[in-house]
């Protein structure tokens, strides 16, 4: 699994004073690493260790607890805070308690396209929220949980680290990221150094068109013409593209013929559909016209007399 860069300091049965024992790595690379102790439904108890300073409780632990701290109880507990009693030498180690649906299972993909644009909205929340506290969120499926509130789609990121001038870019980048990996199971982290990934919608097959447009502006570097650069953008793209119209709204249209009730058959077969596009909009007008002036294959076209 790619969200695993680098070997894990603990292997699986690793005792933890208090608590199950280590189930499995979720996430290892330089800055951090998660352990599942134990998943229950709805919601996992993890471990994580982050590499600490010379003194006893280091920046980054401080600057984890204040983010557990932003995001509240309800979505990250944290159970404990191991400083003397760890499993790794020369690490902060907390263990969570965290509400949802760990993002990087391998059996999460395909959703909805209505559910991905919920997912997409909640991770430009959290970002704001977290570039608002001075935070970058780590937004690799692999430190992500989803839930759900009061209907509402959200995400928990468990790690983040300080914010910089470049920030808002790199969470761009990663929340298309994650999106890419909701819909089709592809990691673009494992290849942090391809510019132009291929088009979403060549992978995921509920994908449109028009996500996968979006998606595009948001991971593609080797696009300087349309690239999103700020989150004030993308959600400006998510408001016109995919407002919050009900479901049916977001289905393909069929195309199929269906008699409407009370219209003979024979006025039906009057009916034309004339289709416009441009890049953003499909414009669909339905013209009344005579079988006997206008050619069958366009209906636009008037018979030679």
């Amino acid at each position: 699994m790619s969200f695993i860069s680098r070997k894990p300091s603990l292997p699986t049965g690793t005792l933890v004073s208090g608590f199950p024992a280590v189930q499995k790595a979720l996430h290892a690379d330089a800055f951090c690493e998660v352990y599942l102790l134990e998943a229950h439904p709805g919601s996992s108890l993890v471990l994580i260790a982050v590499p600490m300073e010379s003194e006893p409780l280091p920046a980054t632990g401080k600057h984890l607890l204040r983010w557990w701290t932003r995001m509240g109880p309800e979505r990250v507990f944290v159970k404990q805070i191991l400083e003397n009693s760890g499993v790794k030498l020369g690490a902060f180690q907390a263990v969570l308690q965290v509400t949802g649906e760990w993002v990087g299972a391998e059996e999460n993909h395909s959703p909805r396209e209505q559910d991905l644009y919920e997912l997409l909205t909640a991770l430009v929340d959290i970002a704001e929220e977290g570039l608002a506290g001075s935070f970058l969120p780590g937004f690799q499926p692999s430190l992500l949980w989803k839930s759900s509130e009061a209907g509402a789609a959200q995400v928990t990121p468990i790690f983040a680290t300080i914010a910089n001038e470049n920030s808002e870019q790199i969470i761009i980048r990663n929340i298309g990221s994650v999106i890419y990996w909701l819909a089709a199971g592809v990691d673009l982290t494992a290849a942090p150094g391809r510019k132009s990934p291929p088009l979403l919608s060549q992978w995921g097959k509920t994908v449109s068109s028009q996500l996968s447009g979006l998606i595009a502006r948001c991971v593609d570097l080797g696009n300087a013409l349309d690239r999103i650069t700020s989150l004030t953008a993308l959600r400006a793209e998510i408001s016109r593209q995919f407002s919050r119209a009900p479901e049916s709204a977001l289905a393909p249209p069929s195309f199929q013929h269906s008699p409407q009730p009370g219209v003979p058959e024979s006025q039906m077969r009057g009916l034309a559909v004339v289709v416009a596009s441009n890049d953003e909009t499909i414009i669909v007008t339905v013209h009344d016209y005579d079988p006997e002036v206008y050619e069958p294959d366009h209906r636009t076209r008037r018979k030679n007399r």
